[in-house]
């Protein structure tokens, strides 16, 4: 029998109970708990990425960004996260490609129109067998023949001025009035320069005028061929201005019989005052680089300086 006091006992009975119902509600708390840490959001991996291939697209490094955003792309899909981060890196980095497609298309397309300016600007101070009209290449200089050219220096004259020539060229006369003389070393070619005045050459358009010129200068020559006609272009010292000239190609024999190869280039102006330059060797030697040689190294000298 247990004598112990009933209070006492009612005591012992009523404490595990308490204990008990603590520990139930602490349990709770804890699983309450664990849920929120279980839903934290998770860190996108491509968002960085997807960062850094956006700015590379912004300045132009699309080789580099586009692939950049894709790994983004795809990191972001693995997991699960929003992909918006690595969609406009793709985006971007492709109209960067596309503009970068334009400018070069732009660029090519300019540079192609330069290379064809500087063709046809090369054509007629190289004399490539281009047909003379009434009017040839004016556009691309400042006194064409089609105009009258009028001396603007005080003497009212103009001379030859020009460059010592290189390589198997000696001068035989330098800039005695205008007039100049070179002749190759092995004398198979010359190449001379010289003005004067006709007056019959007066009264003329000046492109008429040196046609009449040319003619009258050619026709000594036997068996006399004339070839192309075309034109070329001298810098006028005093203004800077280019000035026009006709090229005349023929070919014509000696008195002892030997064909000569020749080119002829001139202009008459301001009411019968010319410059004439041609350049002569036999057929075998004539050379195109020896006469670009000379045209390159004339100007007109119009008594402004």
């Amino acid at each position: 029998m247990n004598n112990e006091d009933p209070a006492n006992q009612a005591s012992n009975q009523v404490t595990p109970t308490t204990t008990s119902v603590q520990d139930v509600m602490q349990g709770a708390q804890y699983v309450a708990a664990a849920p929120s840490s279980m839903n934290a959001p998770t860190a996108n991996p491509g968002k960085t990425l997807g960062i850094v291939s956006i700015v590379m697209g912004v300045l132009g490094i699309w080789l580099g960004g586009l692939p950049v955003a894709i790994v983004s792309l795809m990191k972001s899909r693995r997991a699960k996260q929003s992909a918006t981060w690595g969609i406009v890196g793709v985006v971007v980095n492709t109209l960067s490609l596309i503009l970068s497609i334009i400018v070069a298309v732009m660029f090519f397309a300019v540079f192609a129109n330069m290379d064809d300016n500087k063709a046809k600007s090369g054509q007629s101070s190289t004399q490539t067998n281009a047909k003379s009209t009434d009017t040839p290449n004016a556009e691309l200089v400042d006194i064409p023949l089609s105009q009258q050219y009028k001396v603007t220096g005080q003497l009212g004259k103009a001379y030859w001025a020009a460059d010592i020539p290189k390589g198997d060229w000696e001068a035989d006369i330098l800039d005695q009035g205008g007039k100049n003389h070179f002749i190759r070393k092995d004398k198979t070619a010359e190449f001379t320069t010289f003005q004067g005045y006709d007056p019959s050459l007066s009264g003329d358009s000046d492109l008429k005028a040196t046609r009449a010129g040319i003619a009258s200068l050619t026709q000594g020559g036997k068996s006399l061929e004339l070839g192309d006609e075309s034109t070329t272009a001298f810098i006028e010292m005093g203004r800077g201005k280019t000035v026009e000239f006709v090229v005349q190609d023929y070919t014509y024999s000696t008195n002892d019989g030997q064909v000569m190869k020749a080119r002829m280039t001139g202009r008459a102006f301001d009411g019968g005052q010319y410059l004439y330059a041609w350049y002569v060797s036999t057929p075998a030697m004539f050379s195109e680089s020896d006469w670009q040689m000379f045209v390159n190294g004339l100007s007109v000298n119009d008594g402004a300086i």
